[in-house]
């Protein structure tokens, strides 16, 4: 893994201004779809709430439709299911104060879990699999895709790769060049600062600087 160079605060907020002008309508959809989630138990998610909440977020903002395909929002649905006994305590923590080593196990046993689980012809698969855990806590776990990993030097997308991810990502949320920027730019766009975080990784690694 590289650890990429930490931005200036002007200029990680330089990048969060435009991809928020640019996205604007794109992310209510992902704010609202967070606020529906965080109201519901893991283990009672209906087929309705697949449809509701898990196919917009995935599917429509997420970008997740070649991956899962007509009905990985329900196979996805089924397996925070089956593992929210494991997951539900994860709904509590922050990033900021987690404990990655002493949960690092259970972590990379339940980031397996759902990877692996078919959706189609394919597994769920690494990205979609930091999509799901987000949605169950998006104070915790952060999101990736191919060209974030790249950046990071996260080439293989394993479960211990994105360990590493929650650990770099940790880094940033407590590093003096962006602390005080985070808390306000999530204070300001309600959101969390893994999103903020997440929104500054993405536009680095698929648009060009802000002008």
């Amino acid at each position: 893994m590289k650890s990429p160079i930490i931005p200036s605060s002007d200029i990680f907020r330089k990048a969060i201004e435009e991809y928020s002008r640019i996205y604007e309508i794109t992310e209510c959809l992902y704010i609202g779809t967070m606020k529906e989630f965080a109201k519901k138990e893991l283990d009672k998610l209906t087929e309705i709430d697949a449809k509701r909440i898990l196919e917009p977020f995935l599917i429509t903002w997420g970008r997740m439709s070649r991956i899962l395909g007509k009905n990985g929002c329900d196979i996805a649905r089924l397996k925070i299911i089956e593992l929210s006994d494991k997951l539900e305590k994860y709904r509590r923590n922050n990033l900021e104060d987690f404990n990655i080593n002493e949960e690092e196990k259970h972590l990379v046993e339940v980031f397996n879990d759902i990877k692996n689980t078919k959706a189609t012809t394919r597994d769920i698969g690494q990205t979609a699999t930091s999509k799901i855990l987000h949605i169950i806590n998006p104070q915790l776990f952060p999101m990736w895709d191919t060209k974030i990993r790249i950046k990071f030097g996260l080439y293989y997308g394993s479960a211990s790769d994105y360990i590493d991810f929650m650990a770099e990502t940790k880094r940033w949320l407590s590093s003096d060049e962006l602390k005080h920027e985070l808390e306000g730019l999530s204070k300001k766009y309600q959101k969390s600062k893994l999103k903020i975080l997440d929104q500054y990784n993405w536009y680095d690694a698929w648009q060009k600087e802000p002008t």
